[in-house]
């Protein structure tokens, strides 16, 4: 009895030994760089950089560039951007590595309140866009903010994203 104990208490220990797999992990900056490079003893790893830029912006009238450069370990980059604007117009694009505008919005305040003469008011007007983009290629993508006399906030808000990937096979080839 006590030796059939012994031989399935090193049949399960060896399961265990055989079943557990290492994976490498690569923390990257926003700019792609490699920044350290660890193993861990699971099989799904999750890596999520954000970096968020606040821009205030008085009668602005000057485009402002927002860089983020991939490379081909990022599966998946998401931005978020909020506008909101007190007067003026901001016109907002996303361009891939090819300078290929992939998403575009744009947020006007035009608007005129009339009021009293001891009334004061501000009004805002918002827009916002969630995009979440794959298949980045390796270099620089782009956020342009583009304002005309505007005058308020932008938040702009990116992750790079590096997730579990099919090592063996792709999935094309696991249907056939």
């Amino acid at each position: 009895m006590k030796k059939n104990i012994k031989i399935i208490s090193i049949m399960i220990f060896l399961v265990v030994i055989s079943t557990t797999g290492y994976s490498q992990i690569q923390i990257l900056d926003l700019n792609g760089q490699k920044n350290i490079t660890k193993y861990t003893p699971y099989s799904q790893d999750l890596i999520k950089v954000e970096r968020l830029t606040n821009l205030f912006l008085e009668d602005e009238s000057e485009v402002t560039i927002i860089q983020i450069s991939v490379d081909t370990s990022i599966n998946l980059l998401s931005i978020k951007i909020e506008v909101k604007l007190t007067a003026g117009e901001i016109k907002v694009e996303v361009l891939n590595t090819e300078n290929i505008v992939k998403e575009n919005f744009t947020v006007i305040n035009r608007s005129v309140i009339n009021k009293g003469k001891n009334t004061q008011s501000k009004e805002t007007v918002s827009g916002q866009l969630e995009k979440h983009f794959r298949d980045l290629g390796s270099g620089n993508w782009l956020i342009r903010i583009i304002p005309i006399h505007a005058s308020g906030a932008v938040k702009v808000s990116r992750s790079l994203i590096s997730g579990p990937k099919v090592d063996l096979m792709s999935i094309e080839e696991l249907r056939y």
